[in-house]
């Protein structure tokens, strides 16, 4: 079939046409005709990947192709020659590029590294891209390379690594790339790694956004590396022990939230948004943080948090369902900062709303299944309570409130039971009820969303 010289559709229909196309509908559509064509290239080529699509913490970093919208999704590249005589030859196609992520590993041959250069600074040159992104394995020195450079993930160790040997001579490179704004460091195990001297140094990066994911516990040791960047905003940490490293984790330092606040503390007068969550596999759970807590990170607008950071509950017996409570944990409007918009918690996951009786009240039926609010459930929303009474005096920019819970406040439908209340309490549903309205009074949104 040859190409048609005239398109029968106007330009600007083909265009919404193929804007609403997948990657592979494009490729058929490119086929058609010249028109068709050069519409179809506009968008299988505004989004593109290499390998493999940026982790999740380096997307919420980036305008990047799994939020450049569902319109144009991401189409991969499985030749990076053919894509840069592509674009040598059809130049127009370099204008249509929006997001780029390009994926190197240190064991490619280095033909393939000298293309990845140069297709990423032939594309840097375009005034219409708008992220420009590389993943790579730690020792390569393909980024410094490069002209331009948006988003740095750099796979710090992997099976067979030797853990105390960061090479804060290649990091350090990496975070003084001079056009980087965000960086993801992945399988980073030991945080408590003592920093060289020579390297000890403050405000020398433009990273502003910078996120951490299969690492240890925040040491104190690694306050040296958050104060690199002149003004980091947003800090995402996820603390997950790779498979092959669990036979070491007692080697990435004792857990303690009370020293992450150590490593933070360089951060209190620019983070901006920080999230803190800890995978329980083959970590204990520490103590709770004593003293302040966030309260003095004075420009903190979002945090994301686990719940043990900030609050225990009073009684590890917690299977008695009809005992008393009494808060012991600090009150919650004392240990967040007056400039917080959004908060949400993250609860265990096998955090209990209710309780199964083993044996039902003596004036009920035995055929039934019955079942008690958890006191722990009743201690968290007496504690949660206090930023809704506080939030006129404490918290006057806080809109949003998400508990996150691996199991639903309420029972399942299909149950066939009974709830029963504590001897000192209401039940849950009727809680709950009281917490929203407290919430809606103050003008805050309150939600219980599931994992």
């Amino acid at each position: 079939m040859s190409f048609s010289e005239h398109p029968l559709l106007p330009a600007e229909l083909m265009n919404h046409i193929a804007y609403h196309c997948t990657p592979s509908s494009l490729k058929c559509l490119a086929t058609v005709s010249k028109g068709w064509c050069q519409s179809a290239r506009t968008y299988l080529f505004r989004n593109v990947y290499q390998r493999r699509l940026p982790s999740t913490s380096t997307a919420k970093f980036e305008k990047d192709p799994q939020s450049a919208g569902r319109a144009h999704p991401a189409t991969e590249i499985k030749d990076s020659v053919a894509l840069y005589r592509l674009l040598l030859s059809v130049p127009e196609i370099i204008r249509a590029i929006r997001t780029v992520y390009l994926h190197h590993v240190d064991d490619f041959e280095q033909s393939d590294s000298r293309t990845l250069i140069a297709l990423a600074n032939l594309l840097s040159q375009s005034e219409q891209l708008d992220v420009l992104s590389l993943s790579f394995t730690t020792g390569s020195d393909v980024a410094l390379q490069l002209d331009r450079l948006d988003n740095v993930e750099v796979e710090m160790y992997h099976r067979g690594s030797r853990i105390y040997e960061t090479d804060f001579t290649s990091l350090i490179k990496y975070f003084k790339i001079k056009t980087a704004r965000n960086i993801h460091l992945i399988n980073m195990p030991c945080l408590n790694c003592e920093v060289p001297t020579e390297y000890q140094l403050m405000g020398v990066s433009n990273i502003s956004h910078l996120a951490l994911t299969n690492c240890g516990w925040v040491r104190p040791e690694f306050r040296h590396v958050l104060q690199w960047p002149a003004k980091l905003e947003t800090l995402h940490i996820y603390v997950a022990f790779p498979d092959w490293f669990n036979r070491h984790v007692e080697e990435a330092g004792e857990p303690s939230y009370d020293v992450l606040f150590e490593a933070l503390a360089p951060l209190e007068e620019s983070l901006i948004e920080l999230e803190y969550f800890v995978n329980r596999t083959g970590a204990r759970q520490p103590p709770r943080a004593e003293g302040k807590a966030f309260k003095n990170f004075r420009q903190l607008k979002a945090l994301d948090v686990d719940l043990g950071v900030l609050m225990e509950f009073s009684d590890e017996e917690w299977l008695e369902p009809f005992r008393p409570f009494e808060i012991t944990a600090p009150p919650i409007q004392d240990r967040l900062p007056s400039s917080l918009e959004r908060l949400a918690i993250v609860m265990e996951w096998d955090f209990l709303w209710y309780l199964v009786l083993d044996e039902p009240p003596s004036y009920e039926s035995s055929e039934m299944t019955y079942m008690v609010m958890n006191p722990q459930a009743e201690e968290l929303l007496s504690w949660l309570s206090g930023l809704a009474i506080h939030k006129r005096s404490k918290f006057p920019h806080l809109r949003r409130v998400v508990i996150h819970s691996e199991k639903s406040p309420s029972p399942p439908d299909e149950w066939d039971i009974t709830i029963v209340s504590s001897l000192n309490s209401s039940t849950l549903e009727k809680q709950l009820d009281a917490l929203h309205r407290l919430f809606e009074d103050a003008g805050v949104e309150i939600m219980f969303q599931l994992e």
